[in-house]
């Protein structure tokens, strides 16, 4: 975008006889034609990933299921395990995948206790 929007600023005549000069060159309506030229391409890409995304959520789902991600996308999609063995230490355990073995369980935190003045 930056390359683009500069064209319209640095643009000159001397370099390519066949195109338009540019702000610096006397020419504030080329900046103009490049900024609709940007804005137009971000809207394309904008649409095109849109409908792909939409595509794709109908026909195979664009998410993976919440068992799925508990255990480990590598796992439930790929077969394989990014992190197993001794790099991690007992933090995944033995034989067993990093996802599992990460879940947080819910506990009840206590109200830490007041302390005493002038401590």
């Amino acid at each position: 975008m930056a390359g683009a929007l500069l064209t319209g600023v640095f643009a000159t005549k001397l370099v390519n006889p066949a195109g338009g000069d540019g702000l610096f060159a006397g020419n504030a309506g080329q900046m103009g034609v490049q900024l609709v030229a940007v804005l137009a391409t971000v809207a394309f890409a904008a649409l095109g990933t849109l409908a792909i995304l939409k595509l794709v959520e109908v026909t195979i789902g664009a998410r993976a299921d919440v068992p799925e991600e508990s255990a480990g996308l590598d796992l439930s999609q790929h077969g394989e395990e990014a992190y197993f063995g001794s790099d991690l230490g007992s933090f995944a355990g033995t034989g067993g995948s990093l996802g599992g073995s990460v879940v947080v369980h819910r506990f009840a935190v206590e109200p830490a206790a007041a302390a005493a003045p002038g401590v």
